[in-house]
């Protein structure tokens, strides 16, 4: 009578576990989808982070020929201004764009939170729990990244009203890009704390697909 009762208990203990680790599987791929479908979302944004930097070395050139003086004539020198300009505006444009992408891709991801909320094994919550601080954590940053890039584009922008008026004085000119200087710093230092953020988010995806043992070709089975 003890022996059967034993066998019976070991069943259902047994039958308890396996549905735990169905009950996080489906979590699992719920959270799959979601990275996968952000990511994809991503490439939007990447493409258009391309558009900037060409956007911004064209930009550069022009600005650099004018305070090189190395053009004479007066209205070359107005019409590579507003070439200066055109980009500068045009990377305003940009900025918006990427960050309605990003904040797009930012969204898919962020609502994975319930499934990650809802996991039951302990390492697999932690390692996905910790997927999404990072997330966050990268959303943050290139959200300061892009405020500082929009300022730059401001100081830029009356840099170059100046100009086109010849309003300006050499020790006024001198005092604006030290500005834009300083603005390109803190540009660079939101930059390199977004890459560092996205590597970590990236190996923490990664760790969390290999704790998960759910392999690509399989999940692509999943949301087929």
């Amino acid at each position: 009578m003890f022996k059967k009762y034993s066998v019976f208990a070991g069943c259902i203990f047994l039958a308890i576990l396996l549905a735990g680790c169905n009950h996080d599987k489906k979590y699992a791929e719920n959270i799959y989808f979601h990275l996968e479908k952000s990511a994809k979302q991503e490439s939007t944004f990447a493409k258009i982070q391309k558009e900037l930097q060409q956007s911004s070395k064209k930009e550069q050139k022009s600005y650099e020929t004018v305070l090189a003086q190395n053009i004479e004539d007066e209205v070359e020198i107005s019409s590579t201004i507003q070439s200066a300009k055109k980009e500068n505006q045009k990377q305003s444009e940009l900025l918006q764009r990427a960050k309605k992408e990003f904040n797009s891709a930012y969204a898919i991801l962020a609502s994975a939170r319930t499934d990650v909320s809802s996991i039951k094994n302990s390492k697999q919550k932690e390692a996905a729990g910790k997927l999404m601080k990072l997330a966050k954590k990268r959303n943050l940053k290139l959200e300061t990244y892009y405020q500082e890039y929009a300022l730059s584009i401001k100081i830029n922008e009356q840099l170059y009203e100046d100009m086109l008026k010849n309003d300006f004085s050499a020790e006024k000119l001198d005092k604006q890009i030290k500005k834009l200087n300083q603005q390109y710093m803190n540009m660079n230092k939101e930059a390199t704390a977004f890459n560092k953020a996205t590597k970590a988010y990236n190996l923490a995806k990664s760790s969390y697909y290999h704790l998960t043992d759910l392999h690509a070709e399989e999940m692509k089975q999943v949301h087929t």
